[in-house]
């Protein structure tokens, strides 16, 4: 499967080998209107917000003064350095999260992490409280969208190259995962392939996006982030180790009740609130939120492993992404997030309560590596990390938003990992949110419009359910062609733990169960009767090009804002928009570009003639590399600091100063 290897895990559910301790824009799419019930209104801000937000405006005034300026840099250098003593004085109470806060983000994964860097970016001023004290060494989700990419390309720190930069820089080369590979073991007899960059020798479709789709390790990912978070202006504090204890949430703020080990508790007192703590939330737990949808799909066990070896012996014969295991001795998944690095994690099916993570001690993990890695590669060293066991379900929080507490990410979503929705959609709804908290925090936009997050993001996230279901009822194809229907094999869990069966000793049904599944499994596969039958309808899913996809340009790049009641846009009806449940002749329907308002504003390359003719020409040129000769995307002049509206107009058009504010 695609993307999400463990995002829903609980952190019990878990073995690992002891090791060392590792070291550690706004967008908005063209023609939008605000609705009128949006409009700002007047608030009451502390005096420290007051002279933090008088600062900030000076220095977006002075970052308009030639660079060259002597007096520009002295009174840029004065500026910082009374920022940073506010910050000091501010957070001197508060080495352990506690203080006043505009925004508190719970969790730092890529959602809050993400969340930060944008924040930071628009000026708002913010902690972040992670209940782990390092970051995870576990893969997790690794294949990155174009939605997500273009989001990246947004995120930079002078002198540096941006974050969808960094990651390019990062991920193996495209011919290490461009295919998914299904076959008996990931070294032995092959049923087919799918190549998803059929004639490309780049992930990039210039065509669809300024960005290519990447193949990056979420463990990876996460330090990358962390450098942008922690280096954004100082305006982010990161407190690891805190856990939440309790929320409050009150008129004006909500109060954040944290553990940490030493320090005992404290309290935070933030303005706006936002979960991002994962599937097993604990912020949506304290609200009372409920999930709704299919709990369950599928329980799997994740294991960890490193093989230098098997990394080399892949990468010359037969490189993949994903190799789908159909064997008589194991069925599995191994996704290769690294084939240079020799880095992967195995996906095999469970059945608890006869099988549960107690049972996958690490000899029987090496036996299930081995069997599903073949023969061919039994003299590869295989060191195992950990190994975690979670459950696939499709569901959805039965709401985004209580009070002033917002929920993101897997907090609010939860995906099978058919397609790679589940970080990508995350990241997404940080994107969504983080200016929409900076308008209001600023005094820009009155608290209502903060309600259209949940009316534009719950129906993206409730598409990308019904499609990553949709998925992966198609990757189960081509084991059900192979005689490997993972329905037969959960009725037969069901037997094996229910009636007169069930009161025999665990180890005898635990024994009986897999005795059944290993009966299967050496009667289908490229084995037993009807193997020519079989190999005949395998055959016919990879020429009907009806297996398990990677892309999903029309839902990725498609999706409106503009559909929904609620939302911040006038709402327009957009035919090919990708917020609809999947219709079954959806699936070859080409991305089709839109500038209806509440669309992602369509990509073009432009060539830059000339930068002139607004005070802000030059925070362009700093940050965004908008320099005469040059070409950029479109979407680029969505990145602007400060956020910005953005106007495209005609060759002919004349435009005064007058008529666009003076450029703001």
């Amino acid at each position: 499967m695609v993307s999400k290897d463990a995002d829903i895990l609980s952190d019990t559910d878990e073995w690992q080998k002891p090791k060392a301790k590792a070291s550690a824009a706004r967008r908005q799419p063209l023609g939008v209107r605000l609705s009128p019930k949006f409009k700002p209104r007047r608030q009451e801000r502390s005096k420290f917000e007051d002279q933090k937000q008088l600062l900030l405006s000076s220095l977006e005034s002075v970052s308009r003064l030639p660079r060259q300026s002597k007096f520009a840099r002295h009174r840029k250098a004065t500026i910082t350095k009374a920022l940073e003593l506010m910050e000091q004085q501010s957070c001197s109470s508060a080495a352990s999260g506690a203080g006043k806060w505009p925004v508190g983000v719970v969790g730092a994964g890529p959602t809050g992490l993400t969340l930060s860097v944008l924040l930071s970016k628009l000026g708002i001023r913010h902690a972040i409280f992670e209940s782990s004290t390092e970051m995870t060494q576990h893969p997790q989700a690794h294949y990155i969208n174009n939605r997500t990419m273009e989001i990246f390309r947004g995120i930079k720190q002078a002198g540096q190259p941006n974050l969808a930069q960094q990651v390019t820089a990062n991920m193996p080369h495209l011919d290490e995962w461009r295919r998914f590979l299904y076959c008996e073991t990931a070294t032995g007899h092959i049923y087919g392939e799918v190549d998803h960059f059929p004639g490309q020798d780049s992930p990039r479709d210039s065509v669809l996006s300024p960005e290519g789709v990447a193949h990056l390790s979420q463990h990876r990912l996460l330090p990358l982030l962390h450098s942008h978070a922690a280096g954004e202006g100082g305006l982010a504090s990161i407190f690891n180790g805190r856990r939440l204890v309790s929320l409050d949430q009150r008129a004006t703020s909500v109060v954040l009740t944290l553990e940490s080990q030493g320090q005992g508790r404290t309290q935070a007192d933030c303005e706006y609130v936002v979960a991002a703590d994962g599937a097993n939330s604990r912020v949506r737990r304290q609200l009372g939120v409920g999930l709704q949808g299919q709990e369950g799909l599928q329980q799997l066990c994740n294991i960890h492993f490193l093989s230098p070896g098997l990394g080399r012996m892949l990468q010359g014969a037969r490189p993949a992404m994903l190799y789908f295991c159909f064997g008589p001795a194991a069925v599995a998944v191994l996704v290769a997030h690294d084939l240079t690095r020799g880095e992967f994690v195995m996906q095999v099916p469970i059945f608890p309560p006869l099988q549960t993570l107690a049972d996958m001690t690490p000899e029987v993990c090496m036996g299930l590596v081995r069997a599903a890695l073949g023969p061919a590669a039994a003299e590869a060293a295989v060191d195992l990390c950990n190994v975690r066991t979670w459950t696939m379900s499709a569901l959805n929080a039965e709401a985004f938003q209580v009070g002033r507490v917002f929920l993101a990410g897997d907090a609010a979503h939860q995906f099978p990992p058919a397609g790679g929705f589940g970080m990508n959609t995350g990241i997404q709804d940080a994107h969504n949110l983080a200016w929409k908290l900076a308008a209001v925090l600023r005094g820009k936009a009155g608290p209502q419009l903060l309600s259209s997050y949940e009316a534009e993001r719950r129906p993206v996230a409730q598409a990308n359910t019904n499609l990553s279901v949709t998925n992966w009822h198609e990757a189960m194809a081509v084991p059900r062609a192979l005689g490997l229907d993972p329905a037969a094999a959960s009725y037969l869990q069901a037997v094996v733990a229910s009636g007169p069966v069930s009161m025999l000793p665990r180890g005898l049904a635990r024994s009986m169960l897999e005795g059944g599944l290993a009966v299967g499994r050496m009667a289908a596969g490229a084995r037993g009767p009807g193997k020519s039958w079989r190999s005949s309808r395998v055959s016919a899913i990879f020429a009907q090009g009806s297996s398990l996809r990677l892309q999903f340009p029309r839902e990725d790049l498609g999706f409106s804002y503009g559909t929904s009641p609620g939302t911040a846009v006038t709402p327009v009806k957009v035919s090919h928009a990708g917020v609809s449940r999947p219709k079954k002749d959806a699936r070859h329907k080409p991305f089709v570009p839109s500038a209806a308002p509440g669309c992602r504003l369509p990509h073009c390359e432009l060539h830059i003639c000339s930068v002139r003719g607004t005070p802000g020409h030059a925070a362009a040129e700093v940050h965004l590399d908008i320099k005469e000769g040059s070409i950029v995307s479109s979407m680029d002049f969505c990145a602007l600091r400060g956020g910005r509206w953005v106007l495209f107009v005609g060759p002919d058009a004349d435009i005064s100063k007058e008529q666009t504010g003076g450029g703001n």
